[in-house]
């Protein structure tokens, strides 16, 4: 396979936009990217595009002409020629399945520069609605929850981790203490007030043992990145970032705390693919829908064994300051997670960090490897996750 390079990256904020069309979201991400590039869009070749959820405000004749080529729509004000355009929808992992595509598309020598984005308008101002969406179907006499089937799922299988290898609540706040610490030295954060441990569980309760602001929060947002050869990248960088590996997996019916769940077997091919022990990645974004999954990602990537982890969290490791830096950009949990563009949003993260362009937030090195990681989809309670999608880059 080819060399692959990330030329130029860009996103927009994260947030609740009413005021910010999908249009609007794709104008500013690409036209940051080809800007961070240093080319043109008519030196795009293809164009990968992710996007989850429709605009609420949609009707079904948008079917025809948006939701049905949303990438051709929503790329075409900015002039974009007729190019292969390609749509993905993958649940959370949205924006990494449609990265690999792109990826794959520039290690096979198919095209020398393409186009990834994904963007979400994924603010939803009726409660009913959004909990509708994230839930199973009600049976008869079943009222709706008021909280999704996902972190529900996600809070049963902590408290059992925490009843069987000692995880305690405040460690666990502790991780979300970081990660909204990290996002308010992040002007693009949905959410950049700081907490500390007491205050991340005096929060308003979602379900034990969860508190409101250890779980993410619904928002707007998008992402995109420019992807081509290394012969087409010594036009314009000196200092490439290549991408290493780009996996995508499917989650089990069937989940096993006894078995590498998903979101470790996905990290693990990424590294094995790119020939890395996680003791070189410097810096990395991992899914944090709460910060249990976070917690999951330590061991599933490889920092500590699945025992290990209530220690783990106590070394401090994963702060800005310390040996593996993780959400650097606040995660989910406080940067926001606009669904199906959060796995760009990650991507966009570990390319500024490993550029050493993140100022306050800026990690010691910079890191010369880094990895995004993303997990979402529902495949029942009683499944794994249905998505995965991790990345690894080197300069």
């Amino acid at each position: 396979m080819n060399e692959v390079v990330i030329l130029g990256v860009g996103m927009t904020s994260c947030g609740k936009f009413t005021d910010r069309s999908l249009y609007d979201m794709t104008r500013m991400a690409v036209n940051d990217a080809l800007t961070d590039a240093g080319i043109s869009i008519n030196q795009i070749r293809a164009a990968y595009c992710g996007n989850l959820i429709p605009p609420w405000d949609f009707r079904a004749e948008h079917i025809l002409n948006f939701t049905g080529v949303i990438g051709q729509e929503i790329l075409r004000p900015l002039g974009i020629g007729a190019i292969p355009v390609h749509n993905t929808r993958n649940s959370c992992a949205t924006g990494g399945a449609a990265f690999q595509l792109a990826y794959l598309d520039v290690a096979s020598g198919f095209h020398d520069c393409v186009l990834v984005l994904a963007a979400e308008k994924g603010y939803m101002p009726n409660r009913e609605q959004y909990l509708r969406l994230m839930n199973p179907p009600l049976k008869e006499g079943e009222t709706l929850p008021k909280f999704s089937g996902p972190v529900a799922k996600m809070a049963v299988r902590c408290l059992e981790y925490m009843k069987k290898y000692g995880l305690t609540k405040e460690q666990l706040a502790w991780v979300c203490s970081k990660n909204h610490n990290n996002a308010s030295l992040n002007p693009l954060a949905q959410y950049r007030k700081t907490y500390t441990v007491e205050e991340v569980l005096a929060d308003p309760l979602v379900t034990e043992p969860f508190t409101r602001c250890m779980c993410a929060p619904n928002g707007d947002g998008g992402g995109a990145a420019i992807l081509c050869s290394s012969k087409f990248a010594r036009k314009y960088t000196t200092k490439p970032i290549f991408v290493a590996t780009s996996v995508v997996q499917k989650g089990r019916d069937l989940y096993n705390p006894d078995e590498p769940d998903l979101d470790e077997r996905v990290a693990r091919e990424a590294e094995e693919r790119a020939g890395l022990d996680p003791k070189d990645i410097g810096v990395m974004e991992l899914a944090d829908a709460t910060a249990w999954s976070e917690v999951t990602g330590y061991w599933g990537v490889g920092l500590c064994k699945k025992e290990e982890a209530p220690a783990f969290i106590d070394s401090k490791a994963t702060a800005l300051t310390g040996r593996h830096p993780v959400n650097t950009s606040g995660g989910m949990e406080s940067r926001g997670e606009p669904f199906g563009a959060t796995g760009m949003l990650q991507i966009v993260e570990v390319v500024w960090q490993m550029r050493g362009l993140c100022g306050e937030r800026q990690v010691a090195g910079p890191p010369k490897v880094g990895l995004s990681e993303i997990v979402g989809g529902w495949q029942g309670f009683e499944g794994e996750s249905a998505s995965a999608a991790a990345a690894i880059f080197e300069s």
